[in-house]
């Protein structure tokens, strides 16, 4: 995956409306891929994200609002990107 296939984190912020912290805690769930911790041209740190995940992060959401637990919404998140 190159890096213009990858959105920051404000891009995937802005894209499904979530917040930084619900995107970490997902991260620690397993239920979302660690980003890629990369450096700008200015030397500031940011976070590299794949394609697929604001998909990931719209059924997460309808999933919890639905009722699921995370350990029940994994199988469904693996066949995303495949």
């Amino acid at each position: 995956m190159q890096r213009d296939d990858r959105l920051t984190t404000e891009q995937i912020l802005t894209a499904t409306r979530t917040t930084r912290d619900q995107l970490y805690l997902w991260m620690a769930q397993k239920l979302l891929p660690r980003p890629v911790i990369t450096t700008t041209p200015s030397r500031r740190s940011i976070a590299l994200w794949p394609h697929d995940t604001p998909t990931r992060v719209r059924l997460i959401l309808a999933k919890l609002r639905a009722g699921y637990a995370p350990a029940d919404i994994l199988p469904e998140l693996r066949q995303i990107g495949r």
